[in-house]
């Protein structure tokens, strides 16, 4: 006795299968920012920003809630200028996707005090 089978021509199946494909899309997954480290440099008046998943697109970064000007990205790393009026504290740096809010980090980032003059043009420290 033979078993019964059930054909079905090719076209109808593929055209039975495409809305099921369609639907199945995935949106990208972006992956969160890390923040290894934030370096200070005052001669230059900048900071550079290593990490990681900074993304390919200009992420929007943040010192003390104030938003920087990059001078350079990439998705390992960011330089940015630093606030004409920034003073010694600790500051939350933050770096996030303007795309998706949710994908961001943060870091406790210690300011030091940029505008004094701890030594002479000679390199030799200030007297007293």
């Amino acid at each position: 006795m033979r078993k019964p089978t059930l054909r079905i021509p090719g076209a109808l199946l593929l055209a039975t299968l495409a809305p099921m494909a369609s639907a199945v899309q995935l949106a990208p997954v972006i992956p969160d920012p890390v923040i290894l480290s934030g370096v200070v440099h005052s001669s230059q008046h900048l900071i550079i920003i290593s990490g990681w998943n900074f993304g390919s697109t200009k992420p929007a970064v943040k010192l003390g809630g104030q938003s920087l000007t990059l001078k350079s990205f990439s998705p390992g790393q960011i330089v940015a200028d630093l606030p004409a009026d920034i003073y010694p504290a600790t500051y939350l740096l933050t770096i996030g996707d303007e795309r998706d809010p949710g994908k961001s980090d943060s870091f406790a980032l210690h300011m030091p005090d940029i505008h004094a003059k701890t030594c002479q043009g000679d390199g030799k420290p200030l007297s007293s």
